[in-house]
């Protein structure tokens, strides 16, 4: 705060502005945010059609900070959350005014899209489930082995539906397909090779993405980007995870538009793969 110089004829947005940037500075854990989920409770309004129709009444919430055009990486579409976050060491980023510039390796799919991905044409991708396990004794978990021509070892990536102690049924298909589907945006279908890992007896560990922590749904026409080079690491001591800011690219700028979680990952998952360095300039 003793940075800031506050007079007043000074514009209250600029000032802003330069408050976040301050923060920014000091901890790239601003860019830790997700969905609201506090919000909703803390920030609730009611609203009605007119005054008279009290019998219209109908539950929302407002959040003040949205009335000011805020930069995405100040977190205004979202909500912060560094719950036993680790403070990372990068540094390798720069504030100014508006843009927030970040150097860092990145999981991208640079590729233009030739087709729009349908949630049936990823179906059809999946192999079934293998027949010599469809009994309640057996756990079946749908993974992609990554095949990138630059990784120094094989990664495998869970798919399915987490904590499921029978067999998938054809109930289950549509939340393996909608993950699927999300993780492609960052991996062409093309180089994901499915394949079922069936065990039975105790857990077994496989990372898994989730993009469940997004101020947005992700779009067939959109470019996105995992920013590998900042890992925000979860140190409860029971549970592990790790997050990793995702950016949408939006013409010569990039938008955070919040974090994608990594279960069973304590930071390492991107360890072995050789990715490009890249400068996003996120406003």
């Amino acid at each position: 705060m003793k940075q800031i110089t506050v007079d007043y004829e000074q514009d209250i947005l600029e000032l802003i502005i330069q408050f976040y940037g301050l923060l920014a500075k000091k901890d790239i854990r601003i860019l830790c945010f997700g969905p609201y989920s506090f919000y909703q409770t803390t920030c609730k309004i009611s609203s009605y059609k007119s005054t008279k129709d009290k019998g219209s009444e109908k539950e929302d919430f407002y959040i003040p900070i949205q009335k000011y055009n805020l930069p995405s990486w100040t977190g205004v579409n979202g909500e912060h959350n560094y719950w036993k976050i680790d403070k990372p060491s990068f540094e390798n980023y720069t504030v100014n005014g508006r843009v927030l510039e970040i150097t860092c390796r990145a999981f991208t799919n640079d590729e233009q899209r030739t087709e729009s991905l349908t949630l049936q044409s990823i179906y059809d991708k999946i192999p079934p489930f293998p027949q010599n396990y469809t009994n309640n004794r057996y756990k079946g978990i749908l993974t992609i082995r990554l095949t990138l021509q630059d990784s120094s070892k094989e990664k495998f990536i869970e798919i399915g539906l987490g904590w499921h102690d029978q067999h998938y049924d054809s109930n289950d298909y549509h939340e393996i397909i909608k993950n699927v589907w999300n993780f492609s945006h960052f991996l062409p279908m093309e180089k994901m090779d499915f394949r079922w890992t069936v065990y039975s007896g105790s857990e077994i560990f496989i990372p898994e993405f989730k993009f469940d922590k997004l101020t947005e749904k992700l779009q067939n026409s959109g470019q996105y980007a995992i920013l590998t080079g900042v890992p925000f690491t979860h140190n409860s001591g029971i549970i592990q995870f790790s997050q990793y800011p995702v950016v949408k690219k939006e013409g010569d700028y990039y938008k955070a538009i919040g974090v994608c979680d990594i279960d069973n990952d304590e930071g390492h998952f991107f360890d072995g793969i050789e990715l490009e360095e890249q400068t996003f300039r996120i406003h």
